[in-house]
């Protein structure tokens, strides 16, 4: 009997360690993938903190890592979001021949910075939606706050009227998580009107952004 409850008693632990073992690899997985999905938005706010200070070589550093952060994400994107990266690259870039050519405009560092940041917003949303047809609800879960805090993050470079619009889009995507923990059927028309909502906020920094540089 002893040597039952002795095997007992190892099995148990051996149970716990493997359950703490699971928990904690999935913190250090999630706190990474937060670190790896935020990364370019680090970046760009580092860069706009130098083109204030004039510390122009700084700011270009800072905009070439973001840009490499990107690509790094842009692997792992679907056909739609890997178009939004790669024009948003293509416009950080053509921001950096202005800056080196001492043409530094803050009002199209921050449309250029907040696009970029939001075509990251997209992908991770486009992440969560392939999660969520595969039942992973945990990680699209975690994906979808991923996206809202892109989301907050291009708001450091918004003026109100885009930053409510960002807003009400957070409201949208707490929603979904609320929908997602709370029933099996879970209706992916919903986030059809959230692709809409990042798409039309994207197409209004472009606009802005062509204004701005034809004036």
């Amino acid at each position: 009997m002893k040597g039952m409850a002795s095997l007992g008693r190892i099995a148990a632990v051996v149970a716990l360690i493997g359950i703490i073992y699971y928990f904690n690899q999935n913190v250090i997985n999630n706190k990474f993938e937060d670190w790896f999905a935020t990364a370019p938005d680090k970046h760009l706010g580092k860069a706009k903190k130098a083109a204030n200070n004039n510390a122009i070589s700084d700011c270009l550093k800072e905009i070439d890592i973001a840009i490499m952060e990107m690509e790094d994400i842009e692997v792992f994107s679907d056909s739609t979001s890997r178009n939004l990266i790669e024009k948003s690259i293509e416009d950080l870039e053509l921001l950096e021949a202005h800056i080196e050519n001492h043409e530094l405009n803050v009002d199209e560092l921050n449309l250029v910075f907040a696009k970029g940041i939001n075509s990251l917003a997209y992908t991770y949303l486009k992440i969560s939606e392939d999660e969520l047809r595969h039942d992973h609800e945990i990680k699209a879960v975690h994906s979808l706050k991923i996206v809202i805090d892109h989301l907050y993050n291009s708001m450091n470079f918004m003026k109100k009227k885009n930053i409510d619009d960002e807003k009400v889009l957070i409201k949208h995507i707490y929603s979904v998580i609320d929908s997602i923990q709370q029933t099996d059927n879970f209706d992916f028309s919903a986030l059809d009107k959230l692709f809409q909502e990042i798409k039309d906020i994207i197409a209004e920094e472009e606009r802005k952004l062509e204004k701005q540089r034809g004036s």
